[in-house]
């Protein structure tokens, strides 16, 4: 096997039309060019001349010669003999590579076949994949399937000798070790002097040093071109319908082109020939042609030839390393987003590289440092490294200057500000963070991956806000996806030793974010330390980056790449959201920010901050405007809001206080209201309902995630949210009907993501429109006195103060079960939706999106997920398919066919008995003025039984009309 460039970023990916031939169906597969990561990693191929394996049992090395290895099996030995590859030639991700090729032959005395077993290592519960082949000295390539075994790492166990002694030496004799994306017929060149079932003609040739070579002879003449076939005599059977792609590895000094002929029992004629190549683009160097005979009606059955014509001038050389016949192309060439290899003059790029970074988001990244940019120091870029240490020649024995802190870096939006969101570009697909590293001092620099926004840590790996960590300590290694990892006393369950041994040596980091299978892969210098068994679960649609270390890290990092896979993922179908009714309340956003000491939080504009951290901060809340009440008048009492009051005559003695804290924290993007002493602290958003069309028939639900200050005293305090009615009204006592959440905050949770809620009708809310515009308010009232208050109170003391903080606050439309369009109500319009998105939306179909997804190994269920399509799942069976929509269009035909048994005024109520209900599905009685229109829901049940009564307790005078809907 010659050697093969593996390194990414440098390929050329073209699609080369066959000269003087129109692309057809017949005869015209799409032909790329110097592909990147082809289908196949070569993992041995005993090129050596020591024996490379790790272990064995019983078996013992013989010899390398010729670019094969031979392994014995002596007459007395038992019970079996095994040979054990831990540490190949190359590394490979076997979770991508799931099938294993061996070209081998074992020579069984006694019996005319033998079983082989092939384990991926280290052996798991899963086991092994056994294949049977003829005994003897011949040579033949094995494919083994192990896409059903459970990757263990990057190694294999062969057990040629698995059966029991018959008292004769054996011997097996291996050519090469080879892991594919899938199925694979090879003909390599890899042993010496073996054509390995290639016929040729007209050809001068030799097989040494992993290639064919040859020279052109008596070609000119017709019928004397020199031709390499690969079908026909002892050569596999090639099933056309299974093997779509052709990969050739070749070059040569050919003054001609290269030309394939291929027949098939559709195919007879072997002509036109399809020309890969012209002389033109001939230069003497090694190129890989990838033949995609997909979408070619011809290219079905059984292959009766396949040639292969390197030249038509006599006396032109070539070299041939490879052609294999695969089920599944090797991955495209990734994209790069961003890359920084820290090269040219650092001046100012050191925060906005965009002169320097290349990639498609060059322009758009900026850096982000934790502390002042005009602290960092100096010789940070020194010799074209990202450097940390005191002195600039990155010694391992020197620590960073102390003055500088911890330099924690990120990626922003702005030189030094800002996140950058990565989501848009990586978010669902397979993505990498590569960078090279030196580590001195036994000191981490680590990576993080998280979907809030982060500045970087010391120990992401450790850390419940990042949803990724990766980094070292000394010569071991750490990592964590969802800050789950136990320990077994002191250490981790996810330390990964000797993977970082020398502090001197720069390692090569490569991290690969398979976001479809929901995993993280770690390489170190090209080997996989680790395949992430743990799940990554980004819980939003963000995607945030850093890179954290210690305040005495020593050491740098270079050639810093962020890049995507280019490979086709099935696009999600569009995501159908609940109808939301209160803007800016997900994720606060802020304008207007102007910061303080601290950019970690800023007071919201117009209230009564006053803590040292945040003096001169101011922020604007999008959307809400802040309201308080101060009966015992503690504004009177801390001075001027924002500003330090010390040494003013009568120095306020709340000077310096958080008591009446009203802040926005960006780092939690949450907002924290703090009272004291009956202080009314809270925030509103007017009149939400402006421009929108309310349903009276279906529910609403207010739902806010709030939690109180675990350090503070909660015991007296009330949180309070509600929609208010009239116009800015902040009284709870105008809370709309079922919209008032009142709790002890003392009874709140201690951390986020337990939500309070409240539901409110369609139809209330409707009523409240009428006495104004409608409002969303949020406060707390602390009515616990301040000790020493007024005349000489602590103004820092946790206990005197009550503090909540809410992270989101939503009004949405409640759906019924089956309510695919999120419109409150399942009715036909959700049957058309579901036909719609089974019939691809405009793209492909449902049944190719998924099965797409299920081929690359994801389980059915987390494909459903990933395409947006679990609601459609009606039957549950975690597919979506015709049978989910048949089902959808009974349970509406069933849904419309209520029978009314009766319906009549009794004792002043209008009282309905309906049946042929479906239990558990919620029904409501809706009432309208004529025939067009029932807007108002006057009862609603969800049956235990298929019958049930609804009731009207208020029908109007005169007359109405009323309709029974699901």
């Amino acid at each position: 096997m010659k050697p093969q460039n593996l390194i990414p970023y440098k390929t050329c990916l073209l699609a080369i039309a066959p000269v003087g031939l129109a692309m057809s169906a017949l005869g015209a597969p799409v032909i790329h060019k110097d592909i990147y990561s082809p289908a196949t990693v070569v993992l041995e191929d005993f090129s050596g001349t020591t024996d490379p394996s790790n272990a064995r049992t019983v078996a013992t090395f013989g010899s390398i010669s010729g670019g094969a290895a031979t392994y014995n099996y002596a007459a007395s030995a038992a019970p079996e003999g095994t040979v054990t590859f831990s540490t190949l030639a190359r590394s490979f991700d076997p979770s991508l590579y799931k099938s294993m090729r061996l070209r081998m032959a074992v020579n069984r005395n006694a019996a005319a076949s033998t079983s082989i077993d092939v384990f991926p290592t280290p052996i798991g519960t899963a086991g092994s994949v056994s294949k049977s082949i003829t005994s003897g000295t011949t040579l033949n390539e094995t494919s083994f399937d192990l896409s059903t075994k459970t990757p263990n790492g990057t190694g294999v166990r062969i057990d040629p000798f698995n059966y029991t002694n018959d008292s004769i030496a054996d011997s097996c004799q291996i050519d090469y070790i080879m892991a594919d994306l899938g199925p694979t017929i090879g003909f390599e060149f890899n042993r010496d002097a073996d054509l390995n079932q290639t016929t040729l003609s007209n050809i001068t040739s030799s097989v040494a040093n992993g290639v064919l070579s040859g020279t052109a002879s008596g070609a000119g003449a017709a019928g004397t071109d020199p031709q390499l076939s690969f079908v026909g005599g002892g050569a596999p059977t090639i099933d056309a319908g299974i093997y779509k792609f052709v990969e050739i590895r070749m070059k040569g000094d050919l003054g001609d082109q290269i030309e394939l002929f291929w027949t098939t029992a559709a195919k007879l004629s072997a002509t036109p020939a399809v020309t890969i190549e012209s002389a033109a683009a001939s230069d003497g160097a090694y190129h890989t042609y990838l033949l995609d005979f997909s979408a070619d009606t011809a290219w079905t059955g059984n292959l009766t030839s396949f040639r292969l014509d390197p030249s038509a001038s006599s006396g032109s050389t070539f070299e041939v390393d490879y052609v294999r016949f695969m089920k599944f192309r090797g991955p495209e060439a990734p994209i790069v987003l961003f890359s920084d290899n820290f090269d040219s003059t650092v001046s100012t790029s050191l925060t906005n590289p965009a002169t320097r970074a290349t990639g498609t988001l060059a322009s758009q990244v900026k850096y982000a440092w934790s502390s002042d940019p005009a602290a960092v120091a100096a010789d940070l870029v020194v010799d074209g490294k990202l450097n940390w240490d005191a002195n600039g020649n990155r010694t391992v024995s020197t620590n960073q200057h102390g003055s500088n802190g911890v330099q924690n870096l990120r990626f922003g939006t702005a030189a030094n500000s800002g996140h950058f969101d990565w989501f848009p570009h990586v978010g669902g697909k397979v993505w990498y963070v590569e960078y090279d590293i030196l580590t001195g001092n036994g000191h981490p620099l680590n990576l993080g991956v998280s979907d809030i926004p982060m500045n970087g840590t010391s120990a992401p790996f450790d850390n419940a806000e990042y949803d990724f960590g990766f980094g070292n300590f000394a010569s071991e290694g750490y990592y964590d996806t969802d800050n789950d990892a136990p320990t077994v006393g002191s250490v981790r369950a996810t330390k990964i030793t000797n993977t970082f041994p020398s502090r001197s040596t720069v390692y090569r980091i490569r991290v690969r974010f398979d976001e479809l299978l929901g995993k993280a892969t770690m390489f170190v210098n090209g080997t996989r330390v680790v395949a992430e068994t743990s799940t990554l679960d980004f819980e939003n649609n963000a995607r945030y980056i850093a890179f954290g270390e210690p305040s005495d890290y020593a050491g740098y990092i270079d050639n810093l790449v962020v890049s995507v896979m280019s490979s086709t993922v099935p696009a999600p179908f569009a995501v159908i959201p609940a109808l939301e009714l209160i803007s800016n309340g997900n994720q606060f956003q802020l304008s207007g920010a102007v910061a303080g000491p601290t950019a970690d939080a800023y007071n919201i504009a117009g209230t009564l901050g006053d803590y040292s951290p945040f003096w001169g901060s101011s922020a604007v809340v999008t959307g809400w405007s802040p309201y308080y009440e101060d009966p015992d008048s503690l504004a009177n009492y801390i001075g001027t809001p924002g500003v330090d009051d010390t040494g003013v005559d009568n120095t306020p003695v709340l000077n310096n206080t958080f008591y009446l804290d009203t802040l926005m924290d960006v780092a939690n993007d949450s907002i924290i209201l703090n009272s004291s002493n009956n202080y009314r602290n809270g925030l509103r958003q007017n009149n939400i309902l402006n421009g929108v069309t309310v349903r009276s028939g279906v529910n609403y639900q207010l739902k806010i995630d709030v939690a109180r200050g675990a350090s503070t005293d909660t015991s007296q305090a009330t949180f309070t949210a509600a929609l208010t009615k009239g116009a800015s009204s902040t009284n709870p006592a105008t809370a709309v009907t079922g919209s008032l959440i009142s709790i002890a905050a003392a009874s709140l949770p201690t951390a986020g993501g337990t939500f309070q809620t409240a539901t409110i009708s369609g139809a209330a809310l409707l009523a409240a429109q009428t006495d104004g515009p409608v409002n969303v308010i949020f406060e707390q009232v602390n009515p616990d006195t301040i000790a020493g208050f007024p005349t000489s109170p602590d103004p820092k003391d946790l206990t005197q103060v009550s503090q909540v903080r809410i992270a989101s606050l939503s009004l949405t439309l409640v759906s019924p079960a089956n309510d695919l369009n999120k419109d409150g109500m399942f009715d036909s319009a959700d049957v058309t939706l579901a036909n719609l998105y089974l019939a691809g939306n405009g793209g492909e179909t449902a049944a190719v999106r998924q099965a797409n997804l299920t081929g690359q190994g994801m389980a059915a269920p987390r494909a459903l997920a990933f395409l947006n399509l679990t609601a459609f799942d009606t039957d549950g069976n975690g597919t979506f398919n015709a049978a989910d929509v048949t089902a959808l269009q009974t349970r509406l035909v069933r849904d419309e066919n209520v029978v009314i048994n009766s319906a009549a005024l009794v004792g002043g109520q209008f009282v309905v008995q309906a049946s042929d209900l479906t239990i558990g599905r919620p029904y409501r009685l809706m009432r309208g003025t004529d025939l067009t229109a029932f807007d108002v829901q006057v009862d609603s049940v969800t049956p235990t039984s298929t019958s049930a009564t609804l009731t009207d307790p208020s029908p109007p005078a005169g007359k109405a009309f009323y309709r029974v809907a699901n």
